[in-house]
This record gives structure tokens, sequence and C-alpha cells, in this order.
């Protein structure tokens, strides 16, 4: 079966009727109930894809059509994939038929929409800029329709992904988290949200295209090389275990500890929830417990991760890179460092809400959840950061002078963890650059480092 014919039996099948109406309805609430009585084609456009419920019907559309691919792959299009060459080919099949549904249904969507806006008799074409970004309307809404419509195709690939890595389910539970950020407006790229600048919005949405991008990226190599990469990961789990376990449940512990310091105290519980893990340290009010617990908190990731990657060399480096080339092994420890990291900071929020649940009262709000995400991703740049300046002085064999800069490292690091939610991509952007360089530095000298060892 050509791919002609497999897109043939796709928009004739019946599900694809239901996804065409859907369409339908979806041009028509856009326009006769979003835009109508707007002045500028633009804004027009703009307020029907900057609704939260609209763009919540176009996410829908695009997950249903996603679904209809993988069904007609798994069923129709059996006898095709079984003579399919390997699993690239039948990836690169599976990701270009999606490609093909998703532009046909923008075509059909675009279609029905775009024709409404341009005739209505209620809509003019009165000049309109974004004050903000001092630029005409019509420029900031086709800029603003192509992010949407590329970042959405990326997302649909990532769920595409998560399909063939982890299975249905997860796939559903990913594109309902995508629908409630959708409809809380808290997914970048799909509200009204402006920047400082129109210059700083193209450089936020280069650098989310340029992450989701890696998303996918992972999710393919981990897809191709699922089997030999769950032995590391188990290999890695079974040793996190066995030696480490005491650690990870006095790093909890201390955490719960902290907190119970603060429970008395009339503060909101976001309050008490940086007060007992220190991630809202504040210079002009110094607190020797709040410096301890950070330091202690940090020291514990900046351990796991040196121990994780340090002890394959010293215990295993005769036959590691025979078995498994460097490129694999770092990834499946990048892998593990970043779902371990997510895993216990989730599991120390978790408890401290839990204790909170049960001692106190806490009330609920969207900051909570900011605060977890930056926590997470300032630990993840505090470990890579002190992996980088391990094998960048480890290579220059100057281990003391490791110690110093790490100490002055810590000396000089923002410590009010909270307020670094303002400046998350800015950190991501950091967190990206420093994995790529410990990727690009050790892939290069790799074999003197492995000398180096072998010769101590």
């Amino acid at each position: 079966m050509q791919k002609k014919q497999m897109f043939s039996y796709l928009i004739k099948s019946d599900k694809y009727k239901i996804i065409y109406l859907l369409l339908v309805v979806l041009a028509l609430y856009g326009h006769f109930i979003l835009g109508l009585n707007i002045d500028n084609i633009w804004r027009s456009i703009l307020l029907s894809f900057q609704f939260n419920y609209f763009n919540v019907l176009f996410f829908v559309v695009s997950f249903i059509t996603t679904v209809h691919v993988i069904e007609a792959f798994n069923n129709q299009f059996k006898d095709v994939v079984l003579r399919l060459k390997n699993k690239k080919i039948y990836i690169y099949n599976l990701v270009f038929m999606n490609f093909v549904m998703y532009l046909f249904n923008i075509m059909l969507f675009g279609i029905i929409y775009f024709p409404l806006v341009i005739i209505s008799n209620f809509v003019t074409t009165k000049k309109d800029i974004i004050l903000l970004y001092d630029i005409d309307t019509w420029i900031y809404a086709i800029y603003y329709l192509g992010r949407y419509f590329v970042v959405l195709f990326f997302i649909n690939i990532i769920s595409l992904f998560i399909y063939l890595n982890f299975g249905t389910i997860k796939m559903y539970i990913f594109q309902l988290f995508i629908l409630l950020l959708l409809i809380i407006e808290k997914l970048f790229g799909f509200n009204d949200k402006l920047y400082l600048s129109f210059n700083r919005d193209i450089l936020i949405s280069i650098f989310i295209i340029i992450l989701v991008i890696t998303v996918i990226i992972f999710l393919y190599f981990y897809l191709l090389k699922r089997r030999k990469l769950d032995i590391g990961l188990k290999n890695d789990f079974n040793y996190l275990k066995k030696n480490k376990i005491k650690l990870l449940l006095l790093f909890l512990l201390i955490n719960v500890i902290s907190l119970t310091l603060h429970l008395t105290e009339e503060i909101p519980s976001l309050e008490k929830i940086m007060f007992s893990n220190a991630t809202n340290i504040l210079k002009d009010e110094f607190s020797i417990i709040q410096y301890i617990i950070f330091l202690f908190n940090n020291i514990v990731f900046i351990f796991l991760i040196l121990d994780l990657f340090i002890k394959d060399l010293n215990y295993e480096l005769d036959n590691l890179f025979m078995r498994i080339k460097i490129f694999k092994w770092m990834f499946t420890k990048f892998s593990f460092v970043i779902i371990v990291t997510i895993v216990l900071k989730l599991l120390e929020y978790l408890s401290l809400f839990f204790c909170l649940y049960l001692l106190s009262t806490i009330s609920w709000n969207i900051e909570l959840v900011n605060l977890i995400v930056i926590d997470i991703v300032y630990t993840l740049s505090i470990e890579f950061s002190y992996l980088f300046l391990y094998i960048l002085f480890y290579r220059a064999n100057n281990i003391f002078i490791y110690y110093i800069v790490g100490v002055f490292l810590f000396l000089v690091i923002p410590k009010n963890v909270y307020n670094l939610h303002k400046y998350i991509l800015f950190l991501l952007l950091i967190l990206l650059i420093i994995i790529v360089a410990i990727f690009l530095i050790t892939k290069k000298f790799h074999k003197k480092m492995i000398e180096k060892l072998r010769s101590n």
C-alpha cells in the first residue's frame, strides 16, 4: 500500500467524517461566536486563536487525528508495517502520515474559516497595531499563527512518540495534561500574553521550539535504543536502591523536620514550604538553618550525579565502552539523572504537602506549581554545572581547583530559588547549553580520561 492509498483511506474513513464535522464546527465557532464583531481582520483571527476553549477544541481535533493514524497503522496498514525493513522506516512513515493529515486538517479548516473572516460585513481592514510591540497587527498575527501551528505539530509528535515508547494510556495522560494547560491558559504560545518586546517574544519562541525538538529527539533515540537503555537505567536504579537509599530517605526526612519548625507560624502554605526546603533565602534575612538545608539538599543531588558517572568509570572501565558507545552511555546517564531528580523533587513536595495536610492547613494555588517547576530546573542546572566542572578540571588534572571553584560557585549562585521562576526560560537555556557542552567535551576527550583513570 503506497502513501497515497494510506492517505486516501484515512480521509475516507468514518472516523475522519467526525473529524471533518468538528473542523466545520470549530471554524464556525471561531468566527461567528468569537470574532464576529471585531473591526480588524487580524484582531478577529487573533481573538479566536488566543481563546482557551477554541484552542482546546483545535487540540482535541488534532489529537483525534493522531489517534486515527495510529489505529490505522495498527489495524488496516498492519500488512504494510510488517513489510517495513526496520523500526526507523516505520517511525518515518508514521510521522510522515501524521504530518500529511495535520496539514490536511489545517487546509480544510482554513478553507472554511478564513473566507468567512474576509467576506464578513462586520470585519474591516482598519489599520491596527500591537501597542507594546509597536508593530502592525497583521505582522504579529502571521507570526503568532506560524508559531501556533508549528508548536501544535511538535506537541502532536511528542504525543505520538509517547505512545510508541510508553503505550496508549500514557499518551492520553499527556494529551489531557496539555488540554488542562490550555484551559488554565498556561501553555506557551496559545494565549494573549505579550512580553517586553517583539524581539524578546521571538527569542523565547525559538527557544521553546528548540526545547520541544530536543524532547522529540530524546524520545526518538530512546525508542530506537529502548532495550539497551532500559538495561542501563535498571542497573543505575538497583545501584541507588542498594547503596544510596538511606541518603535519599534522609534528604526527604530533613525537609519534613524543617517544615515542622514552621507549622505554627501564621504564614501562607507556600512560605512554609519555601522555608522548609530553603527555596526562598533572602540576602537581608540570614538564617543559618536555611543555609544548612540549602547546602545539604544541593550537595545530595551533586553527589548523586557525580557518583552515578564515576562508578562506571571506576568499576566497569575495562569493558564499558566495548559494550556501549560513549554517546549511548551518556544519554542513558543523563536520562536517569533527570528522571531521578524529578522523582525525588516530586516526592519531596508530596511529603511536605502531606505533612501540611495532616498537621496544619494547605492552600493550593498556581504559585506552588511554579515553585516545583523552577526548583526542578534549578536543581538540574546545579547538578549538571558541577558535573561539567568536574569533567573540565579532571581532564586538565586540576581536581583541587575543582573544589575551590565549586565552593566559589556555591557562594555566588542565586539562592532565592522561587524568584527565579521569572527567568525559567533563561535557566532552561543554560541547562541545555551545559548538557551539550558535557556531551562534546566527553566525546572528544573520553579516551584521554580513561587513560588517566587506568594510570591512577
